[in-house]
């Protein structure tokens, strides 16, 4: 639902900064590695994942076996790939165990018509699409080559269709790549309790595990990144008591970062704790605390000079700028001395406007 009230600022704010905040707080990198086999149309295989859960500083491995349909052909191969993956869980198993499907694109090289080397994207989300992601990767293989592919282009490319494989953490490995004791949750996919390894305490909990799982790799220095601007984020949440609920505290931060409003709410409420007195704020702000607690604010939204002289919203907002049960009303004049004026696009005479929005006001001081 659009928001008149909202500038178009606002609204490239909250999509910009809603994305960013959905990477940094509900970040998975994902390393891993497969092999697969393929005879007529079908392919099977199984692989290998090492997954860090950025939020939860949590490090758990993953093996699952898939299957799926694509071209003809008999081939073996192996790939190796990196990617990330978001979604909102209370530990990694509940994000990353059970059932996933994908597509994946490729564009590969032959050489002598038998191995080809490959490069591929992919696309992965569970059955709820509580967990999504995306990976590139890099493999090669070895086929029989067909009578008819004899004299293909040496470049080609491809469109799996889509495959589904089931994930299942592997207690051995996690524990083998940590120094740290793993702690045993259950995942949502069954009903055993597995290893995962906290990588707290200390900001660098995550970013220290992958230096130390991938090496000098080229990875490294942008996963280790990425890893610390999330422990960053989440020490300054957890110190002004915004991290207690994820979400919660993303929208908090969402509205000190895009909204103007909530920024002059919480003003007002450091300046007038109890009460309601009305207090005037730079940029053309009033705003006044209800009988039952809200905030009634007036806000000149522009106009100057002789055309749109003064153009003024009112609304009614909750302490933490959510609706407060009136809707807004916007108010102005078409030119200075006017004999009418627009409340919300429609014309109303002057000697009819003080008295609806004194209605309005009331409205707004029972709710």
């Amino acid at each position: 639902m659009i928001d008149p009230t909202k500038s178009p600022l606002e609204y490239i704010c909250d999509a910009a900064f809603l994305s960013a905040m959905r990477a940094l707080t509900e970040g998975y990198i994902v390393v891993g590695s497969s092999a697969t086999g393929q005879l007529g149309s079908a392919t099977a295989g199984g692989g290998m994942d090492l997954v860090w859960d950025l939020w939860n500083e949590q490090f758990a491995v993953y093996a699952y076996p898939q299957g799926g349909l694509s071209y003809f052909n008999i081939s073996a191969g192996a790939q190796v790939y990196t990617g990330f993956g978001f979604g909102n869980h209370p530990h990694i198993h509940s994000a990353w165990s059970g059932w996933f499907r994908g597509a994946q694109a490729a564009v590969n090289i032959d050489v002598f018509k038998l191995i080809s080397l490959e490069g591929s994207v992919s696309y992965f989300e569970s059955p709820d699409r509580s967990t999504v992601g995306g990976l590139v990767g890099v493999g090669a293989s070895v086929s029989v080559p067909r009578i008819r592919d004899v004299l293909r282009l040496p470049l080609g490319a491809s469109a799996a269709g889509v495959a589904a494989g089931f994930w299942t953490p592997v207690d051995n490995a996690t524990r083998g790549l940590s120094r740290a004791n793993p702690v045993f949750m259950r995942p949502a996919a069954n009903e055993r309790n597995h290893a995962v390894v906290n990588l707290e305490p200390g900001r660098w909990g995550v970013t220290l595990h992958l230096a130390q799982t991938l090496g000098t790799s080229a990875l490294t220095p942008g996963f280790t990144f990425y890893a610390s601007a999330v422990s960053l984020l989440k020490e300054y949440m957890q110190a002004r008591g915004l991290a207690s609920d994820r979400r919660a505290g993303v929208q908090q931060l969402h509205n000190w970062a895009c909204s103007e409003t909530y920024r002059i709410i919480q003003q007002y409420r450091s300046d007038v704790p109890t009460g309601t007195t009305q207090r005037e704020y730079p940029g053309g702000h009033t705003i006044a605390r209800t009988p039952r607690g809200k905030y009634l604010i007036t806000s000149s939204v522009g106009g100057s000079g002789a055309v749109g002289s003064w153009t003024t919203v009112m609304k009614l907002r909750t302490a933490d700028n959510g609706y407060g049960g009136v809707p807004s009303v916007r108010y102005g004049m078409a030119m200075r001395g006017a004999r009418t004026a627009i409340l919300n696009g429609r014309s109303v005479p002057m000697m009819r406007l003080s008295d609806e929005l004194m209605q309005v006001r009331r409205r707004m001081n029972a709710a």
